[in-house]
């Protein structure tokens, strides 16, 4: 099942000013007021986008004719992004706590930073104060489809294909596999050790990225190991950086996969410039070349065909 809708080629990229915060347990992203309030759309070139002015445009739509939201039922909200955000989902009736909420769902997909562009268009199921459907029509990328619905116990954002929003992490920095994750004997120590990540070889100075979303839980000195900055993702899911020449973050920061965390280095036990970088899940170290994604989880076929008709309700309306 497609809720696709048509592209409209040409549409320019833009910038979004705001650091999304992770929530206490860093599996969805938390937006503070001061941040997403602040949230404007700017133009990377200038002039208006395909001929026509970036403003907001933004209208409601009832899903439900015959139960209205002011009697409680499901109401749609959607409307141009245009070069601000918040304004244009102001001007359609989202309410602030709703669009922070919305915002906190986008970011479990794409990055708030550079993935919003004038001519998209935010879309939104709202019922009784909870955000049901968070879309984002986009006309240069592909659309964000996300539904809450609980899974194995959990509540979450599903996307329209039937899976969790899940996120592929990426290699910290781009190098040769110098040492890999198990047993091997130590070069300083001079005994055989359990290697608990990988080295990864790459020039000193080299910017090393984070692997996915989440929040910094340490940055600084860590004996051994160096400079290190450490990440905790969600989920159980953490990893770490070691051996920098310089850390570029701080402890409590939240970072999107692939900013800049620090640079490659020597520091502590460490015979050249190298990234030594590890992966925790459930605080047990598993081998960083083996994991893939961030969060997940298929639906069988009952609940995929459960959740898509629940999708084709709130998109169309038709709730018996």
């Amino acid at each position: 099942m497609s809720f696709a809708v048509a592209k409209i080629a040409g549409s320019a990229t833009l910038a979004v000013a705001i650091a999304v915060a992770a929530s206490a347990n860093g599996s969805v992203p938390d937006v503070p007021a001061t941040e997403w309030q602040n949230l404007v759309i700017r133009p990377i070139s200038q002039g208006s986008v395909s001929g026509q002015p970036a403003g907001p445009a933004a209208t409601v739509e009832a899903v439900a004719p015959a139960q209205p939201a002011a009697v409680g039922g499901p109401s749609r909200m959607t409307g141009l992004a245009g070069t601000d955000l918040n304004k244009a989902m102001a001007d359609a009736g989202v309410p602030a706590a709703i669009a922070q909420d919305y915002l906190r769902a986008l970011a479990t997909r794409i990055r708030l930073a550079d993935g919003i562009s004038v001519e998209d268009r935010f879309d939104l199921v709202v019922d009784q104060g909870l955000l049901l459907y968070a879309g984002l029509d986009r006309v240069a990328a592909s659309d964000v489809q996300l539904m809450r619905w609980t899974t194995d116990g959990k509540l979450g954002w599903i996307d329209a294909t039937g899976a969790e929003a899940a996120e592929a992490m990426r290699m910290p920095v781009n190098g040769r596999i110098s040492s890999g994750f198990g047993q091997r004997y130590h070069p300083i120590l001079h005994s055989m050790r359990m290697h608990k990540g990988v080295d990864v070889g790459a020039a000193w100075g080299t910017p090393i990225r984070a692997s996915a979303d989440g929040r910094i839980s340490f940055a600084g000195w860590a004996g051994g190991y160096g400079r290190q900055v450490r990440i905790g993702h969600g989920e159980g899911l953490a990893t770490s950086y070691s051996h920098m020449s310089r850390i570029a973050a701080a402890s409590g920061q939240f970072v999107h996969r692939g900013d800049v965390i620090g640079f490659v280095g020597s520091s502590g036990l460490s015979t050249g410039p190298h990234l030594h970088y590890e992966v925790f899940k459930n605080g047990t170290p598993v081998n960083p070349m083996v994991v893939r994604t961030v969060g997940g989880s298929n639906l069988d076929k009952q609940e995929r065909h459960n959740f898509n008709d629940r999708l084709r309700q709130l998109l169309t309306g038709r709730m018996g």
